[in-house]
């Protein structure tokens, strides 16, 4: 014997549906709202790169969305299976990008460790995030599947640019990231 649904059931699902994109659209703006996004502008700010994807600007610690660069320490292998340290020339690459004039950072949120999640650009580098990946010095961060400039990172790997020049590269992950207190040593200079 099947049930046919009642009006009554069909008003309830209706208030729960309406309840949740409402709850949704709540947790969106007290986002916003706690955490709105930020303009930040090297006019006046000392800038000091940590790695490949963070960056000091003035006190204010910052780590570029959407990717993941070698760690500083990190090494990588050629294609002759020879160690290079690719974590120290995506420092260097990030340093390099970053002495084009008119640096500015759109800040999108925060991450566990206190840093500003930002996109940042210069005058003549529309997303230096983008060019990172594009160089070879950085691989697109996954969120929930999404890649952001998925296309840059693909450009490099078919091109053996940066990380991609050896037969493969492995992302660090876990036990093997830093955490916040290299972190802090290394923007304090100790």
């Amino acid at each position: 014997m099947s049930v046919t649904p009642t009006r009554q059931d069909h008003l309830f699902a209706a208030s729960w549906l309406i309840f949740l994109v409402i709850a949704a659209v709540a947790a969106f703006l007290i986002d916003e709202w706690a955490d709105p996004p930020r303009i930040l502008s090297s006019s006046n700010a000392n800038i000091i790169v940590a790695d490949g994807d963070s960056i000091a600007l003035g006190a204010q610690k910052i780590r570029l969305d959407g990717i993941d660069a070698p760690e500083y320490r990190q090494s990588c292998d050629d294609r002759s299976d020879v160690a290079w340290e690719c974590g120290k020339a995506a420092h260097a690459s990030l340093e390099q990008m970053l002495r084009q004039p008119g640096l500015t950072c759109l800040t999108d949120a925060t991450d566990r460790y206190g840093r500003l999640i930002a996109t940042c650009s210069t005058l003549a580098i529309p997303d230096i995030g983008a060019a990172q990946m594009n160089a070879g010095m950085a691989v697109s961060h996954e969120y929930f599947g999404v890649r952001t400039c998925a296309d840059e990172e693909y450009s490099a790997k078919a091109s053996k640019r940066g990380i991609w020049t050896g037969r493969s590269f492995t992302r660090q992950h876990g036990a093997k990231r830093r955490g916040p207190a290299y972190l802090n040593a290394h923007m304090h200079g100790t």
